[in-house]
């Protein structure tokens, strides 16, 4: 069961990682078209959830974000359309809810930032520490060895089964 969970959980990181990566790159396109910086940010929140949210915070409009997150992007949805066909979610049904989230999303946002409003730092005196680049965990290291290991049995016994 151990190689089989690894195996599957393998593929599914694969898959959601290929995801990102295809629409990171897309997005590299976005600005050669010439856009005014609003439309660039909004097709950066439709397209990919992590990248949206880093861009509309030039905005400073914290229920935007909270839309973008709720929307979660196309890069997300294409992530989990497998397990949406398998639950036999109509696609327009699953598009229609996750706008219909992130409209929610920004309006409770918006309506507990009137409650409860936050202040921003614009100066900090303060410094922060630069973090080590590329530090190294041994048995993080050890640990995905070892997962490398148990995928390429697994993979090598299937094979040989057929």
């Amino acid at each position: 069961a151990l190689p089989s969970a690894v195996a599957d959980g393998t593929k599914a990181m694969l898959s959601i990682c290929a995801w990102v990566m295809l629409f990171s790159c897309l997005l590299e396109y976005i600005p050669l078209l010439g856009l005014s910086s609003e439309t660039d940010i909004l097709l950066n929140c439709v397209f990919e959830v992590t990248r949206g949210c880093a861009s509309a915070m030039e905005l400073g409009n914290i229920p935007v974000i909270a839309a973008a997150l709720g929307w979660s992007g196309l890069s997300v949805h294409c992530q989990v359309m497998r397990y949406v066909k398998s639950a036999e979610v109509p696609l327009m049904q699953f598009l229609c809810a996750r706008v219909l989230n992130g409209a929610i999303a920004s309006i409770i946002c918006a309506g507990l930032l009137k409650i409860f409003p936050c202040t921003v730092t614009t100066f900090a005196q303060n410094t922060q520490t630069v973090p080590v680049a590329f530090s190294f965990s041994a048995p993080a290291a050890a640990a995905m060895i070892f997962m490398g290991a148990l995928l390429i049995l697994e993979l090598d016994s299937k094979r040989k089964k057929c």
